[in-house]
Parts: C-alpha cells; structure tokens; sequence
C-alpha cells in the first residue's frame, strides 16, 4: 500500500517536532548546569607503605595508602591508594597513579548552606625529584565523581604538591559540575 503524500508530510512533521522537543530538553538540562570553583589544601600521610622495589635506576612502590584531611572550599576527611608510584633516578622524574576518596565532605554554599556527601575519583601525576631531604614537586589531575549533596556532580581539580610524596602538602584548584543547577556558578580568582 502506497501512503499519501499528506501522510509523508505527516511522519516529516513528526520527525521534525520529536528533533524540535528533544533540543528543548537537551538545551534546558544544559543550561540548568553551573561550574563552582573549589580550593583546597590537603595534608596527606602514609598508613601504610605498600610494597617497594627497585629496577636499575627505577624506585618502585605500589599498594601505599595514604589518609589525610582537607581544608578549604571542601573540608573532608581524605583516603587513598597508590597504584603505582615510580621515579627514574637517571631523569629524577616519576609518576603517581591511584584513588582518592573525600569522605564526610562539606562545602558551606552562600544562600544554599552546608552541603554534605563526598568524592571518589582517580589521580595521576607527574613528579619532578630534587633529593632525599627536599623530596620534589607534582603536578596533575584529579577527576571524581560525587556523592549524597553531591550525587550526579564531577569535580575537576588541578594538584601541585611540595615535599617528600607521602607526607605532603598538596593544593587544590579547580571546579565542581552541577547539572542540577544547585551549586551557584563561582569562578576561580
């Protein structure tokens, strides 16, 4: 059975509402989303110091796990575990890879107070070694997703780090996804 011209016309213009509708949601859902700026310091401490073994020039240690606590824009208790952490003495670069988690995080929010949850993403970074009794430094990332308040939002946050690498003081610079709109767009100054 052939259909009508009138009927074509009529699955094109249900087509083009269904496309019409679906931008709308999309473009609503998309403009509900805000971006807060967070900064934290974090002292960090080894609990435990994993396993550690060396290759030529090559220190390795894995399994290290690490508590501390954060302070700032996000107060939280903070655990971690190394994957992998290994540093070239030829080169005095390394890197660190692993998992953090904030745990009972807080982030006092103007006009919407406390909000209360946690994080729990990966981190990797870079470390620059300068010897034994300066440690070196680091840079990275770290990316996790949220939890309680904080349930279907992503922090994004960039880390430098002083000091030996498991008992240091890093800082924290970045921001919080919130597609639900609840956080308030706050930029970084």
């Amino acid at each position: 059975m052939k259909s009508s011209l009138a009927d074509q016309k009529m699955k094109v213009l249900l087509i083009i509402t269904f496309i019409a509708a679906m931008l709308f949601l999309v473009t609503d859902a998309w403009s509900q989303s805000t971006r807060y700026c967070v900064e934290n310091n974090n002292e960090i401490w080894t609990v435990d110091p994993g396993t550690e073994w060396w290759n030529d020039m090559v220190y390795h240690q894995k399994g290290v796990v690490l508590e501390g606590i954060s302070n700032g824009d996000i107060d939280a208790e903070i655990d971690a575990y190394t994957r992998s952490f290994k540093i070239n003495f030829n080169t005095h670069k390394g890197h660190i890879h692993g998992e953090q988690k904030l745990s009972y995080a807080v982030i006092q929010v103007d006009g919407v107070g406390p909000m209360v949850g946690g994080f729990d993403g990966v981190f990797n970074y870079s470390y620059l070694w300068y010897g034994p009794q300066q440690g070196g430094e680091w840079e990275g990332e770290y990316v996790a997703d949220g939890s309680g308040d904080f349930e279907g939002m992503k922090l994004f946050q960039t880390v430098t780090g002083f000091g030996r690498p498991f008992g240091l003081f890093v800082e924290f610079i970045g921001f919080i996804i919130d597609p639900n709109g609840f956080l308030p767009d706050k930029s970084c100054d």
